[in-house]
């Protein structure tokens, strides 16, 4: 019998010493700071960017959004959410591993990252969000579905889902998403408003000035306290009549803010929402009569026409211009072909166009054909270059470098390509031009091999110099 209760002793404390330390947080973490870096429990090999509120505690529980960057820099979106998590009490944590490329390592990035902070932290499991850019914008959209875990909320800029989900998937979580105006993802955006309004899924779709790229700050906070409406609406937040009429007047501001800078479609826009958010809510009359106010102005329904116009166009140019491209790659060692198809882009007018802002729907449709362009032939110039096929990569790295008005990163791969394609002298004026444009790296100038060519010129040696000298 005493030995039996001996091995029953053993057994317990076995417990307490193997088993609870994994079931304890065990660690202490900084409140109201970003934290850079914190190394995932059970996969060392991931790591997130965490904010946790200055009102943090683990006696209740709290809502999270779950972050995702196509390039693994998991502080950009914790950053820019972390204004609002302050305000309204969420922890961020942004995956310092999942970016573009297999979905396997995503799901391993994203199933540490769900762990971790279910370890650590005292999570409301009901109030759960995604976010993402770009890629992250798909990884954020198929999170509830890659992992089998309920989302709330899903936070997507600069892209929809993925091409494995589809819309009528996307419920029970709301759909938020942002895209810049200039950003060559806008129309795919737009489509899945129209989609997701077919399918009665609550959703809401923002713009902003700007590229593909994440949206400004005071958007990711419009994000959030659009997130906090619908967990009131779902009843999942406590109402507060008073907080309800601070965001309704919020959104009557933000939309006579478009109103007085001509941007009535915009302000339009945000009527019919704050219409639809707060409806049997709130009084919405004001949203009301203002949006039936612009919807009667034939100057409004004129710019609506013509945006659908410019989409159209859009389509028609994009589908121009790839054909071109792919005919141009078949025939890209025929200099005679080749130099007649680049000519054949017009890059020079789309450029032009670009730069006219009092046409702003040309001049986006400009920006957003010149971007997609851009990004498809980069990507076939890196598969080039890593083929080793030089002479190819340089020519499609100059049209991404035409396309995009010399941007230093572009040329600086150009200059690499003319360097190990034997053209020195291109090279070493590329270089020079990527530096006058802002390129100001010494560091990778002087470990990346590509360069070894032309290492040994004096101007190379100059370059280096003023660089390392310019940076101390």
């Amino acid at each position: 019998m005493e030995k039996l209760i001996n091995i029953i002793w053993v057994c317990i404390f076995a417990f307490f010493f193997i088993f609870v330390p994994l079931l304890s947080p065990g660690q202490e973490f900084d409140k109201g700071r970003v934290i850079e870096k914190v190394v995932c429990q059970y996969d060392r090999s991931q790591s997130y960017t965490l904010f946790l509120p200055t009102a943090y505690s683990p006696e209740k529980q709290w809502p999270i959004i779950y972050a995702f960057d196509p390039g693994a820099r998991g502080n950009i979106p914790v950053e820019l959410f972390q204004e609002a998590a302050e305000k309204y009490g969420y922890i961020i944590a942004g995956s310092n591993n999942s970016q573009n490329g297999p979905w396997e390592n995503n799901v391993r990035a994203a199933n540490a990252l769900w762990s971790d902070t279910h370890i650590h932290f005292s999570i409301d499991d009901k109030r759960i969000y995604a976010a993402g850019f770009s890629g992250g914008a798909r990884m954020a959209s198929g999170l509830s579905h890659l992992l089998k875990k309920p989302v709330a909320g899903i936070i997507a800029c600069g892209a929809g889902l993925p091409n494995w989900l589809k819309p009528d998937k996307i419920a029970p979580a709301v759909f938020f998403g942002m895209v810049g105006l200039a950003d060559m993802n806008y129309k795919e955006l737009k489509r899945l408003d129209m989609e997701l309004d077919s399918l009665d899924t609550t959703h809401r779709i923002r713009t902003f000035h700007g590229p593909h790229d994440w949206p400004p700050r005071e958007l990711c906070e419009e994000a959030v306290e659009w997130m906090e409406l619908q967990a009131i609406k779902a009843g999942r937040k406590k109402k507060n009549p008073a907080f309800l009429q601070r965001l309704y007047e919020k959104g009557l501001g933000r939309a006579a803010n478009y109103e007085d800078s001509d941007n009535t479609h915009e302000a339009y826009q945000l009527y019919l929402a704050l219409r639809e958010d707060f409806s049997g809510m709130l009084d919405i009359s004001g949203a009301e009569a203002k949006a039936v106010q612009i919807e009667s102005d034939p100057s409004f329904r004129k710019k609506q026409e013509q945006e659908k116009q410019v989409l159209e166009e859009e389509l028609r140019l994009i589908k121009d211009l790839r054909e071109k491209f792919w005919k141009l790659k078949k025939t890209i060692e025929d200099s005679f072909e080749r130099e007649k198809l680049v000519r054949g882009f017009h890059l020079d007018r789309l450029l032009e166009k670009a730069d006219k802002e009092e046409d702003k729907f040309q001049s986006m449709m400009a920006k957003r054909l010149l971007q997609d362009f851009s990004y498809t032939v980069y990507e076939q110039g890196e598969i080039s270059f890593e083929a080793k096929e030089y002479s190819a990569a340089a020519v499609l790295f100059e049209l991404v470098a035409a396309s995009s008005s010399r941007h230093p990163e572009v040329l600086f791969k150009l200059a690499s390509a003319y360097s190990l394609d034997n053209q020195k002298e291109k090279a070493l004026r590329t270089l020079k031009e990527a530096v006058e444009q802002g390129f100001s790296d010494a560091a990778l100038l002087e470990k990346d091999k590509s360069f070894d060519p032309i290492r040994g010129e004096d101007e190379f040696k100059a370059l280096l110099d003023l660089l390392k000298k310019n940076h101390r």
